[in-house]
């Protein structure tokens, strides 16, 4: 799939790599686009904030919601299927339900654009990261608090990544490094 500055996030065929369906739902460049878990629907979002979930089969959206006040810029899933975090230009990340788009919480996660809200594979933890000082934050999903903070890069983090364990972190930065750490260092 690819999403673009034209507004449309294209699902294409990969065996004809013809476009089989087009996600025109977008009133600005669609800027995220990714396969839920079980590739059974396509998770947009655009540069004024808005999400459209589609049928990866039939091409039919399913759910469209306003998730944030200026661009979405990442998202991710939970991994039961459920919850789907974003993280804008508003300064926020929010987690939202897939089956009818209701709002289930709202972080204010930094003082700057947030990049990037990703899920601990147990779900429990949410990292965040900003273009402000190279912060990651990792939130409790259940309670939205603040579990840890700290500065990986000397320049804006880009990337916060669980490995598939759990037990380590991976961060990129506009510094051109990736850096690795141990989760159990971060929250004991």
């Amino acid at each position: 799939m690819s999403a673009s500055e034209d507004q449309i996030v294209n699902i294409w065929d990969l065996e004809s790599k013809q476009v089989e369906h087009r996600v025109t739902a977008h009133g600005a460049a669609a800027y995220v686009a990714e396969f839920t878990a079980d590739g059974k629907h396509v998770v947009s979002a655009d540069w004024h904030g808005k999400v459209v979930v589609t049928d990866a089969e039939t091409g039919e959206e399913t759910l469209q919601f306003q998730a944030h006040d200026n661009a979405v810029v990442d998202l991710d899933f939970s991994p039961d299927g459920k919850r789907l975090a974003t993280a804008s230009f508003d300064k926020t990340a929010k987690l939202w339900s897939l089956s009818d788009g209701a709002e289930l919480g709202s972080i204010p996660a930094h003082g700057h654009w947030v990049w990037n809200a990703q899920f601990s594979p147990d779900g429990k933890i949410l990292a965040t990261c900003s273009h402000e000082n190279g912060t990651v934050r990792l939130w409790d999903v259940r309670s939205l608090q603040k579990r840890a903070e700290f500065t990986p890069h000397e320049t804006a983090t880009r990337r916060a990544v669980f490995s598939p364990d759990g037990k380590s972190l991976a961060t990129g930065g506009l510094d051109g490094v990736v850096k690795i750490t141990p989760v159990s260092r971060l929250v004991p």
